[in-house]
C-alpha cells in the first residue's frame, strides 16, 4: 500500500481453522474398524495419501491399495459404520460445487 509517496506493507491477520465438532477419520481394512485416527477435524482440505517403506533385502515388492468408494469389496461390519459417506462422495460433492 502507498501513502504519501511510501510503501507500507500490511499484515493479514491469519485466522485458525475452526474444529468441526463430530469429524471422524476411520480406517478400515477388510471391513473391520481399525480405530478412529482422527476425530474433530479443523476446516480445510485434505488429501490422502500413504507412505511406505521397504528394506532393502525384502524379496518382494511393498504395495499399498486404496479404495474410496462407493463399491467395496468389504462394507464395514459394525452398524455403527454402515452409515459413512466413503471419500468418494466428498470428491464428487467437491466436483459438483466448482
Amino acid at each position: 500500500m502507498r501513502f504519501r509517496g511510501r510503501l507500507f506493507y500490511v499484515e493479514e491477520i491469519e485466522t485458525q481453522p475452526e474444529r468441526m465438532p463430530g469429524t471422524k477419520v476411520i480406517f478400515f481394512k477388510n471391513g473391520m474398524c481399525q480405530g478412529v485416527a482422527f476425530d474433530d477435524l479443523q476446516e480445510g482440505k485434505y488429501f490422502p495419501a500413504a507412505s511406505l517403506f521397504a528394506h532393502p533385502s525384502q524379496e518382494e515388492p511393498a504395495e499399498v491399495k486404496f479404495n474410496f468408494g462407493p463399491d467395496f469389496q468389504h462394507v464395514p461390519n459394525e452398524d455403527e459404520y454402515r452409515q459413512a459417506r466413503p471419500v468418494s462422495d466428498i470428491a464428487l460433492e467437491n466436483f459438483a460445487k466448482s
